[in-house]
């Protein structure tokens, strides 16, 4: 039997939006929304019902090309500390999405809209992996400080899918298979994963490698000094944290390409900074590989920045002695939601219910 399936993945300037059967893509479209400065000033609830709005115009203008539709998936949110996998986006779940999080994101917009959409026509509502996944281990969970644990925050969808590729390629099952896997991005999350569970995650909004635009993990005792001097406000310094760090707090460019144009024509600077940042990735693997107890089947890099072949062949070099390196450029999110909504309504997979998690959830 074939699955139709709509997926949805909210950003920051729109929707993007796929409709598949089973896992071949049918057609993707982003549909906008309004621009930020006559955005809804109520919050997630009154975004939400603005892009849903939007989508429901997008669909009677482009009507369904599988038939009857069997669900509707979204991207996963913040939702406090709960399992990965997929979830039914029940009414619970659907009012947890649209509280105000501390560590709020637009993602979460991604279940209340499959919810919106899916009710009406007859089909599951569906959350994928959310990014605040907590699998860890306890003792990965303690940064030192009671007051500051370390917060469980990823790219959880792509970390996950790139375990299940390379169990596939290696013949495993994927609750089999212990591994090391980075997403490189603008931001780089990074995970050991055993026995189908992340037993530790780096949030790369607090730690691990710089990447092009974030710093990472950097002097505590220097950043506490720096923001109490009077020279910085709160914003100042989380935008140079989250949006203004890593290879453009260094060279003024998070372009890729362009780090490498100046590379090539002599940029001593350039060359510093990229390398340093492919050195702290290879040093975040070799950190994971403890989780792990040194016994690991792969390192796989995924997400975008795996296209990059220098970038790749760095990281190579500094940590294929712990295992062999599998790549996974790219990373297609609406793809990802359509295979775990397919696993789902064929029964390989079962849907979690956020109640059976309530009581982890962080108020």
């Amino acid at each position: 039997m074939a699955f139709s399936v709509l997926t949805l993945c909210p950003g920051a300037q729109g929707t993007r939006m796929a409709e598949f059967c089973d896992d071949v893509a049918l057609w993707e479209e982003e549909v906008p929304h309004a621009p930020p400065s006559s955005a809804p000033p109520g919050g997630l609830r009154e975004e939400a019902e603005v892009r849903c709005e939007a989508l429901e115009r997008f669909l009677e203008d482009h009507p369904l090309r599988g038939g009857g539709l069997h669900a509707v998936v979204g991207r996963g949110g913040v939702v406090g500390p709960v399992p990965g996998g997929f979830y039914e986006v029940d009414e619970a779940l659907g009012r947890h999405l649209l509280k105000d999080h501390p560590r709020g994101h637009v993602s979460n917009l991604g279940g209340v809209l499959a919810r919106a959409l899916a009710l009406p026509r007859g089909a599951r509502a569906l959350m994928g992996d959310p990014l605040s996944t907590e699998e860890r281990e306890p003792e990965a969970r303690l940064s030192g400080w009671p007051e500051l644990p370390w917060q469980a925050l990823g790219h959880v969808w792509s970390l996950k899918a790139a375990v299940r590729a390379a169990a596939r390629d290696l013949g495993r099952p994927w609750e089999e298979l212990a591994a090391v896997v980075v997403h490189l991005d603008r931001g780089i999350s990074s995970c050991a994963h055993r026995e189908g569970r992340m037993v530790d995650l780096i949030n790369p909004n607090d730690g691990g490698a710089f990447s092009l635009d974030q710093a990472g993990g950097v002097p505590s005792g220097d950043l506490a000094r720096l923001c109490f001097s009077g020279a910085y406000t709160l914003r100042d310094v989380r935008t140079a944290l989250v949006g203004a760090g890593g290879l453009g707090g260094y060279l003024g460019t998070r372009d890729l390409e362009e780090v490498h144009a100046r590379r090539k024509a002599g940029d001593e600077g350039a060359e510093r900074a990229f390398s340093a940042m492919a050195y702290q990735v290879g040093q975040e693997i070799g950190a994971l590989a403890v989780a792990l107890s040194g016994r690991v089947d792969a390192v796989i890099l995924a997400g975008p920045l795996a296209r990059d072949p220098l970038l790749v062949q760095r990281v190579r070099g500094w940590v294929q002695w712990i295992a062999p390196v599998l790549v996974y450029p790219g990373g297609d999110e609406l793809h990802f939601l359509a295979e775990g909504a397919v696993r789902v309504l064929s029964g390989e997979e079962r849907a979690k219910c956020y109640g059976d998690y309530a009581d982890m959830e962080e108020e």
